[in-house]
């Protein structure tokens, strides 16, 4: 018993760290004494329609033109992913992506390949 204790005496245990309260970094002040909360970009769930540019296993690169602006979104694609029409879509076809967002990049659940 006295053997165990002296070798757990030796034994470094870590100390729990203190943590700066979270308000403080979730409110800046402003001149004048007023708060104002960080405004944080969100990206929301939604769907896109466009030609598809560049396909590979993992992602799926789709030309959207939107009032005039055309850009190329990139979405990634995984095992959850229902292809319908049964099947990936080949370069330079329509299809309708929905995607959600999912760490940090957008990621289809839905591709549906549309008819020209």
């Amino acid at each position: 018993m006295m053997l165990v204790l002296t070798l757990l005496s030796w034994v470094e245990i870590p100390r729990a760290v203190e943590t700066p309260d979270i308000q403080q970094y979730a409110q800046t002040e402003l001149p004048g004494g007023a708060l104002q909360r960080p405004t944080l970009r969100r990206m929301n769930a939604g769907t896109c329609r466009g030609k598809v540019v560049s396909s590979s296993p993992t992602a799926l690169e789709v030309e959207v033109t939107q009032n005039g602006t055309t850009q190329v979104i990139l979405v990634r694609i995984g095992r959850k992913t229902k292809f319908m029409s049964f099947r990936r879509p080949a370069l330079g076809e329509t299809v309708e992506v929905e995607y959600k967002p999912e760490k940090g990049s957008r990621f289809g659940y839905v591709v549906k390949v549309i008819n020209p």
